[in-house]
């Protein structure tokens, strides 16, 4: 609201500014700045960015699951993702590139998880001899309100084709995406434990099921972290490679850095 009545304050600055001059290209300035106003508030504030930015989490939650809990069925993952809502909401645009139409935004995140699966959720997290509730873990930033989880000042951009027929928009801040896609996971995990007993006290959710023989694509993501030092959100980030001594070597995509085997095991021995 305090943004809106600086913009009218200022907008009817201009119009006294220019009362000297020509009163048609007065409203003319105005409009076109009316125009620019309107245009770039609906790129923050539009469906279809809104809907590439949930595609995104998605897809960075499949392939979080898929590295770290290899037994479970994809489909039923991207079911429970569809099931929760994530809405943008208190949206503001924080700037403009003034050399192309790209937008900057900064909003508030609210996903909201159906009863019957935050219930399940809560079973599992107590289910893991969690201290507490799932609700108020305050997990990767989030706040609870109900079933809502709310994390605050979310960045992101947006930019539409040159013939308007299209939008890109995408996150800032990688590491926030990854805070997303972390919090989603986590839920969805604790969503699958809450039928585990509680008494079965192997179950570890960041490892696979077989912790003595870890599979390569599970390992991919102890090779990204040991030498980027954040999760790895697409399981095409590392390639598996065998160097000229026949060993093999775990490499970041654009092969600028590689880990052996042995460090890459040594990794997860310290951190598993």
């Amino acid at each position: 609201m305090k943004k809106l009545l600086a913009s009218n304050i200022f907008f009817i600055g201009l119009l006294f500014m220019h009362g000297c001059s020509d009163e048609k290209g007065s409203k003319n300035i105005l409009n076109d700045m009316l125009s620019e106003h309107k245009e770039t508030k609906s790129l923050c504030d539009d469906n279809t960015s809104f809907n590439i930015l949930n595609k995104l989490i998605a897809d960075g939650v499949i392939d979080k699951i898929k590295i770290q809990e290899t037994s479970y069925d994809i489909s039923k993952v991207r079911a429970s993702v569809a099931l929760m809502k994530m809405a943008y909401g208190s949206i503001a645009t924080t700037k403009k590139d003034p050399n192309s139409t790209q937008v900057f935004c900064k909003s508030q995140m609210k996903i909201t998880i159906p009863s019957g699966m935050l219930e399940n959720i809560e079973k599992g997290y107590k289910n893991l001899d969690n201290q507490g509730t799932f609700r108020n873990a305050n997990i990767d930033g989030f706040e609870s309100s109900a079933n809502n989880f709310i994390k605050n000042n979310i960045e992101y951009n947006a930019q539409p084709t040159d013939d308007g027929k299209e939008i890109y928009a995408g996150f800032d801040n990688p590491e926030q995406l990854n805070e997303i896609v972390d919090f989603v996971s986590t839920a969805i995990i604790l969503e699958q434990a809450s039928g585990i007993s509680k008494n079965n006290k192997s179950v570890n959710l960041a490892s696979p099921q077989n912790m003595n023989s870890p599979n390569d694509e599970y390992m991919k993501n102890y090779a990204y972290h040991l030498m980027t030092g954040i999760d790895m959100l697409n399981i095409n980030d590392i390639k598996i490679k065998t160097n000229s001594s026949g060993i093999k070597i775990y490499c970041l995509s654009d092969m600028s850095m590689c880990k052996t085997e042995a460090e890459v095991v040594d990794y997860f021995n310290a951190n598993r």
